[in-house]
């Protein structure tokens, strides 16, 4: 969390854990966004580094810089080089990919919303019991994104198998006064942001403006978007500071319905056998707003109270039918973190409650009525359902105590309520207010985790940790099967976790290693029922085994430090971050380095009576990426990379395989160092690979081909520039 307190920046450092004597002090115009420690300033995103690092687990931070001069139109983009993180496409090519960490929901949710992982925006649920709605994402407005993997995601409130990720928004304090950036390129694309931050005195304003349109490369998958972010913080007293969040977002988009393996190899651009019965998928006028307070008790104590409130919709049209989505959510975080002295040693304590309700939340059928439906024109309403009361409370208590020296154990504890409402309205004889049927679920549950880190030097640390965690059904599960009016008795998945690993640098390495085996019960598995897929089934499947190996590689194989000087963030490679820490841990010396990720994954039925030991479908069991990169001090790069993936399963039945691929892209630039200016040109998949991006699961293909493939881009070229003074 970004609030984060100097004592935890020091901790584990060089005073071996002993308790910390550092002060927290700020500066204006600054103080909103720094942490001084003894007179060395630290930005945001290195204390969103520290927190991560701190967990005894795999975690990640991912950084604007790490994105800055690349095709920059989707969440996805970001999330490239990160083992164990796997982004596959859906039936929404514009808006909605589907994320998993870990195998966690590959195989359910619905292209709107995403299941299997909690999300934050700057420690503010996104999250609720319907899931993820994922028309606010928005790349170009991200600070840095934190991935907390698996298990691991229990330090952050997360739920499940799969972890959580913060995004964390840009604030004026570490941004431009004038940032504008312009993506063109093949299929259509053409994207454009205008953001700009401004500081007064204690306050301080950040705003973004985007708008994407996108062809894609897939028949039946044009999309457009319009987002509007931004945030204002005041500082009202040394000790407390208040910052409000926005979020808006207006998206429309085709939907495509999958096509067949042949398709995929000889007519990719095929929008799928019913895509002129399911062609329009809205998201009109949604916004989602938070408030975070932050204060300083004393010098060892802080509470953080966050308030959220969301609308979203989304509005199925086809010649068949239709469908209307409407939420609306509150949320409540509140975190309070303390530093003690426990036997002379280290211990920071820190209890944490996250709430997330449906105010609204309804779900409407309607009886197709051709073209009209398809514009989103909606009538003959059918039946509805609602979800209105639907809520997950989590409160949490969690320590890091420093054992000995460098050797730190954790512990997490969770103790969570889930209630899941369904009123199912029959309104097929006229408005009916009255439920047909009305059920509702309570549910207890707990998670925890006991985790060691050992520091073994400054720079390179070893941990392991076994856990606990759960993950409840949502709207979307209860709400498929459109019209039974009956709420599956579903149960919560659990899954017992072991995990070892290591992360550090050493000479020319810097990379990290996860070792994890997940022993799973009540796996929840949403399946597409065929042969339109425009209904869906969830269902709880007998304990399955998630195992796997995350191993992320920086290598400099070469560095020309007589070139070297001092850092400046100023440049083109910061992604329209400033550097505000005056410190000069970086170089801008010409470079030559290979960055390689792998990530195993072997997910599989423990002893099925009807799938054995079959393995679960949908997640490539091995999948690789890799970049050789040169950067001259001058601020040329130029970069070719690659990408491979195994073959894997698209059923249950393990009848039908998808091809393994390999895809290969160059990359040039110019970002020169205290320039204005920065600009990049991306060639993907040069050989113009046919290949199948991501499947959505079935039970049964018997052998045969099935309308459940979606395609990757072809051979595309891409270019941005972006400006900003």
């Amino acid at each position: 969390m970004s609030q984060a307190r100097a004592e935890d920046l020091d901790e584990g450092g060089s005073n071996g854990g002993a308790s910390s004597s550092a002060t927290t002090t700020a500066s204006s115009p600054n103080q909103l966004s720094t942490v001084v420690i003894q007179g060395q300033a630290f930005s945001s995103t290195e204390i969103a580094q520290r927190e991560v690092d701190q967990v005894a687990g795999g975690t990640a931070l991912i950084t604007s810089e790490d994105f800055a001069n690349q095709k920059l139109t989707n969440i996805a983009d970001i999330f490239d080089y990160q083992p164990g993180v796997n982004i596959s496409q859906s039936a929404d090519f514009g808006q909605a990919p589907k994320i998993s960490i870990r195998g966690s929901g590959i195989n359910k949710g619905w292209s709107y919303w995403l299941t299997g992982v909690e999300f934050f925006f700057d420690d503010l649920p996104l999250t609720g019991p319907n899931g993820t709605p994922t028309n606010f994402w928005n790349p170009y407005d991200v600070s840095y994104a934190q991935v907390y993997k698996g298990s691991n995601g229990l330090v952050n409130n997360g739920y499940g198998l799969g972890g959580s990720i913060n995004f964390a928004m840009h604030t004026a304090p570490n941004a431009y006064p004038f940032q504008a950036r312009v993506d063109v390129g093949s299929f259509g694309l053409e994207a454009g942001q205008v953001s700009t931050g401004l500081v007064e005195g204690n306050a301080d304003a950040y705003l973004s403006a985007v708008a994407v349109t996108d062809q894609n490369y897939a028949g039946q998958s044009a999309a457009n978007s319009y987002k509007l972010s931004g945030n204002f913080g005041y500082q009202i007293t040394p000790d407390i500071e208040d910052r409000f969040y926005f979020r808006f977002a207006d998206n429309h988009s085709q939907i495509n319905t999958g096509i067949t393996k042949y398709q995929v190899l000889h007519d990719p651009t095929n929008g799928g056998s019913s895509a002129a019965q399911f062609d329009t998928d809205l998201y009109p006028a949604s916004f989602w707003m938070g408030n975070k307070t932050t204060v300083r008790l004393d010098s060892n104590s802080q509470l953080v109270i966050g308030e959220t409130f969301d609308e979203y919709t989304n509005i199925d049209g086809a010649i068949t039918y239709g469908s209307e989505w409407w939420f609306d959510n509150v949320g409540l975080r509140t975190i309070y973190t303390r530093h003690d002295s426990l036997l002379g040693r280290d211990s920071n304590t820190t209890v944490s409650l996250l709430g997330v309700t449906d105010v609204v939340a309804h779900n409407h059928i309607y009886a197709g009525n051709g073209q009209a439906t398809r514009s989103g024109e909606l009538t003959n309403p059918l039946f509805s359902t609602s979800f209105a009361g639907s809520t997950d409370v989590n409160l949490s208590l969690s320590n890091d105590y420093n054992v000995y020296q460098s050797l730190w154990l954790t512990t997490n504890f969770s103790g969570l309520y889930f209630r899941r409402v369904d009123n199912f309205y029959s309104n097929t004889s006229g408005y009916n207010p009255t439920p047909t049927k009305d059920q509702r679920l309570d549910n207890f549950d707990w998670q925890g985790r006991v985790g060691a880190r050992w520091d073994l030097a400054p720079e390179a640390q070893a941990f392991a940790n076994v856990s606990r965690s759960v993950e409840p059904p949502r709207d979307v599960d209860y709400g498929a099967g459109y019209g039974s009016g009956v709420l599956p008795r579903l149960q919560d998945q659990t899954a017992t976790t072991i995990e070892i690993g290591a992360r550090g640098k050493a000479g020319i390495f810097e990379g990290s290693l996860s070792v994890y085996r997940s022993w799973v019960n009540n796996e929840l598995v949403t399946v597409p029922v065929l042969p339109l897929k425009l209904t869906s089934r969830t269902n709880n499947v007998s304990p399955t085994i998630n195992q796997g190996i995350e191993l992320s590689l920086v290598t400099t194989l070469w560095q020309d430090r007589r070139a070297s000087q001092p850092a400046d963030f100023t440049n083109g490679d910061s992604g329209g971050v400033k550097d505000v820490s005056g410190d000069d841990h970086t170089s801008t010396s010409s470079r030559l380095t290979l960055r390689q990720s792998y990530t195993y994954s072997n997910f599989y039925f423990e002893s099925d009576p009807i799938y054995a030991h079959n393995t679960l479908p949908g997640i490539p069991p091995q999948y690789y990426q890799a970049e050789l990169r040169y950067v001259n001090s001058t601020g040329f790069f130029a970069g070719v990379n690659t990408e491979v993936a195994s073959s894997y399963f698209a059923d249950y039945t393990n009848s039908l395989k998808t091809n393994a691929y390999a895809l290969l892209g160059v990359e040039i630039g110019f970002a020169p160092p205290k320039g204005q200016w920065s600009t990049y040109l991306q060639f993907r998949n040069i050989t113009d690979a046919h290949y199948a991006s991501a499947v959505s699961p079935i039970y049964d293909a018997k052998g045969g081909d099935a309308p459940i493939f979606y395609p990757g881009d072809a051979f595309g070229v891409y270019g941005g520039v972006q400006v900003h003074f």
